[in-house]
């Protein structure tokens, strides 16, 4: 599961302004190359949306399969 955290306005190759949403994944343990500890960490991403910017807003708290 993804929880969508923000928004944020990007624009395209053309110039145009679009939405997109910046999500971040649950809470995993991660074990350390260097030291061997393990530590939580979570992945965040930016995903492209369609979304005009109410839309998009309204989403923020949202979970999402991902």
């Amino acid at each position: 599961m993804v929880t969508v955290k923000e928004i944020k306005k990007a624009t395209n190759s053309n110039d145009e302004e679009f939405y997109g949403l910046i999500v971040q994944s649950g809470a995993m343990t991660v074990k350390s190359k260097k030291t061997g500890r393990a530590y939580f960490t979570a992945k965040t991403a930016f995903v492209s949306t369609t979304f005009d910017e109410k839309t998009a807003s309204s989403l923020i708290g949202a979970e999402f399969e991902g």
